[in-house]
């Protein structure tokens, strides 16, 4: 009995990729084979795989120096995160709960100690800290000013960085101070500043000592009354208006006032029927 011709398309085709494409298929298990993960580093950095995993997030329990070396190791290497097992980790590091790690201290230099509960233009910025603060393994601690009379704005950072020091506190919040001299106070800690309040600090080297000590965070006021006068206009209102004290509008550069002066510019002429102002008082 002649032997049957197999039709092309079965058992041909597994043949053909082997015999007729050797290159396809010995790439392939190259790339296999040359595949570097966090144990091809550790073993050609001599360290720990968790050490490799700890360095590429950059985390601080890894000296620089070791970072940088591990580092440098991965690129010749060729090393590439995978992106799904990252989101992965991410995930799961998320839903832990953190671990107490320290307190920061909140300095507190509003007139009355409620202020940061009653007013509701102030709750959010304690809410809002306390919230993310606790997410991270951390724990805000109010440090009132009135409890420390120095006269000497100076002498006043000087005692509080001794105070913080001495209860193992290492870094520090300064929301919307009223009292210049503490963003320009030699702090011993790591500190960041909500608001920037400009009243007082008329030299410029208390400008600079103040602009590279930390890391600020502040709302553009300029930007915000802007938007807030573009916000009312679309609401139908045809008399917008600007009421705002003298103290907040110079503490912010008199941003709130040029914010309100620039869009007055661009408002249409007067008809009778639209007008615009502001009032500082």
């Amino acid at each position: 009995m002649p032997p049957v011709a197999l039709p092309t398309g079965i058992g041909a085709s597994r043949r053909t990729k082997d015999i007729g494409c050797p290159n396809a298929r010995s790439k392939y298990t190259e790339n296999q084979v040359k595949k570097v993960t966090l144990e091809t580093v550790a073993r050609a950095a001599g360290v720990h795989r968790a050490t490799v995993s700890h360095s590429v997030r950059n985390h601080p329990s890894i000296p620089q120096t070791t970072r940088e070396r591990i580092a440098e190791i991965a690129r010749k290497l060729g090393y590439r995160p995978d992106l799904l097992v990252s989101i992965y980790q991410a995930y799961v590091r998320a839903r832990r709960t953190p671990q107490y790690r320290a307190n920061i201290a909140w300095i507190d230099d509003q007139p009355s100690p409620r202020d940061w509960f009653d007013k509701p233009w102030l709750q959010n910025y304690l809410q809002g800290a306390e919230a993310r603060s606790a997410e991270l393994g951390y724990r805000i601690e109010r440090v009132r000013l009135d409890q420390y009379p120095e006269s000497d704005p100076e002498l006043l950072v000087n005692r509080l960085s001794q105070i913080l020091a001495a209860r193992g506190i290492h870094g520090a919040i300064l929301p919307l101070v009223a009292e210049p001299a503490l963003g320009a106070g030699p702090w011993r800690c790591a500190v960041v500043e909500i608001g920037r309040c400009k009243v007082g600090l008329k030299h410029t080297k208390e400008r600079r000592q103040r602009a590279r000590g930390w890391n600020a965070v502040a709302p553009n006021w300029f930007v915000n009354v802007q938007t807030a006068f573009s916000a009312v206009l679309e609401l139908g209102y045809q008399w917008p208006a600007l009421l705002v004290s003298q103290w907040h509008d110079c503490s912010q550069g008199f941003a709130p006032r040029g914010g309100f002066l620039a869009e007055e510019l661009e408002f249409p002429p007067n008809d009778g029927n639209c007008c615009c102002c502001s009032k500082i008082f």
